[in-house]
């Protein structure tokens, strides 16, 4: 690729997953939030916008946490967390991770070739299978990374199933990276596979809620 970033990417197990590069858009949003369902909640994230939850998801951590900040980098890690994670409980996890670099992220997302699409697969494949290792987990059935566009702004989306060795339960994941000026926005949504039933529309108007409001600078 003719320039590269690396960034540190937070999956629903916490874990930092380093990427191979990632494009900056600074459009705004574009469409508008769509209607407040009837017993969901619109969460407002401070310095990034704001998300829509079920009541059967709540949240965890409201104000983003401040985890980390790499001072020889420049870089700084804000969280937001939701979702049901006790035993019993139909999983399902919700975390945005934004990441700051302090210095604008100086290329563009639509001009990804698709070599450049097949080497950052290949990258993100990789270390999510060693973290899933690590954590206990193989991962199944991996869906290559593709470019998307959620409420206007576009995002590299990742999509694959892994399961838990001891427990034996399945979870279906996907990642949405955000790359706009100076910072990242990834929004991972997680569930068990075995309960699609049950959350795979509520993920839909989740994801499709999601609004960025803070373009950084």
């Amino acid at each position: 690729m003719k320039k590269l970033i690396t960034f540190s990417i937070f999956c629903f197990f916490l874990l930092v997953l380093p990427a191979h590069s990632i494009a900056s858009e600074s459009s705004a949003q574009t469409l508008s939030l769509p209607a407040l369902k009837t017993g969901w909640s619109r969460v407002n994230i401070e310095n990034v916008g704001s998300i829509d939850l079920p009541q059967t998801i709540p949240v965890l951590e409201k104000t983003p946490k401040n985890l980390s900040i790499n001072k020889s980098q420049n870089l700084t890690v804000q969280q937001f967390r939701a979702g049901q994670v006790g035993r019993g409980e139909k999983f399902a996890s919700v975390v945005l991770v934004t990441e700051i670099f302090g210095k604008q992220l100086d290329f563009n997302i639509h001009e990804l070739t698709k070599l450049d699409i097949a080497e950052l697969d290949m990258g993100f494949k990789h270390q999510q299978q060693q973290h899933a290792v690590r954590r206990g987990y193989k991962i199944n059935k991996w869906q290559q990374l593709s470019i998307e566009k959620v409420n206007g702004i576009s995002c590299i989306h990742i999509n694959y199933t892994m399961q838990h060795l001891d427990d034996n339960f399945t979870l279906n994941y996907h990642q949405y990276v955000f790359p706009i000026n100076d910072r990242t926005h990834t929004l991972s949504l997680s569930y068990r596979l075995s309960d699609s039933g049950y959350w795979k529309d509520d993920f839909v108007d989740i994801l499709n809620s999601f609004t960025i409001i803070n373009h950084g600078r």
